[in-house]
């Protein structure tokens, strides 16, 4: 698997310099026909910004390879590769197909101006880098995430990890334990984690035990418990950046 990712990221390199080799053949073209500028200006962007893709692909592969000894769940990281090779598929053959129709109207001499239209991409969408993340993420993350919170080692006390499809998260969940509306003992069923997904279902049912935690010995009020949670679903995910590493 290593010896494949390495190969992808050797892959993108070939493409772009496939993809400079004929850009610099157009720009040319265009600088002899006495096209706008602005076309060429144009063109040049486009190449930088296939080449920032480039690179946030290969960032990627690279997390991957330095951090594949973490990887639990591999029918994940086959999703993800899968979604990867199609994302850098479709946005090779934009990028290639805007110099190609671009030479076009240069041999046969009608005016051009490149689509404003932008391009979906992994520099666009972080989706899938942070999907990556989510695969090296473990207890220690969420215990890290969650340090300053009191109640983080009461509720790990009181859990039940429970191993099962993540199609069907029903029975997933907090569970206050009441008598005469007095909160007596606060359990937390959770997925062990594995990528994104199980991660923040962990994320969301401890913010529940963590919001009813002050309320132990106490009748506690009615809150909207699920709105706190899904925010923290949220917060949770701007932490994560292969740049900056989990925080």
């Amino acid at each position: 698997m290593i010896k494949e990712l390495k190969q992808n990221k050797h892959l993108n390199r070939l493409e772009f310099l496939s993809l400079t080799k004929s850009y610099l053949t157009t720009y040319f073209m265009s600088l002899a026909n006495g096209d706008d500028r602005e076309n060429r200006k144009k063109l040049l962007t486009n190449l930088k910004d296939y080449l920032l893709i480039t690179k946030e692909e290969n960032a990627i592969l690279s997390y991957l390879i330095s951090n594949f000894d973490k990887i639990k769940n591999f029918d994940t990281l086959e999703s993800i590769l899968d979604k990867l090779d199609l994302v850098n598929e479709v946005t090779f053959k934009h990028f290639n197909s805007l110099g190609e129709d671009y030479m076009r109207t240069l041999e046969s001499r009608e005016a051009y101006s490149f689509p404003t239209t932008p391009i979906s991409s992994l520099v666009a969408d972080s989706s899938i880098e942070k999907e990556v993340i989510g695969l090296t993420l473990s207890k220690e993350d969420l215990l890290s995430y969650y340090h300053k919170e009191d109640a983080i080692y009461y509720l790990f006390n009181h859990t039940k990890t429970l191993d099962s499809n993540l199609d069907d998260t029903s029975f997933y969940g907090c569970y206050p334990i009441t008598d005469k509306n007095t909160l007596k003992e606060i359990r937390v069923c959770v997925p062990p984690i594995t990528n994104l997904k199980s991660m923040l279902i962990n994320i969301h049912e401890y913010r529940h035990g963590i919001d009813l935690y002050p309320f132990l010995g106490k009748i506690y009020p009615s809150y909207d418990y699920e709105s706190s949670a899904k925010q923290e679903e949220i917060n949770f995910q701007k932490t994560l950046s292969l740049r900056k590493g989990k925080d």
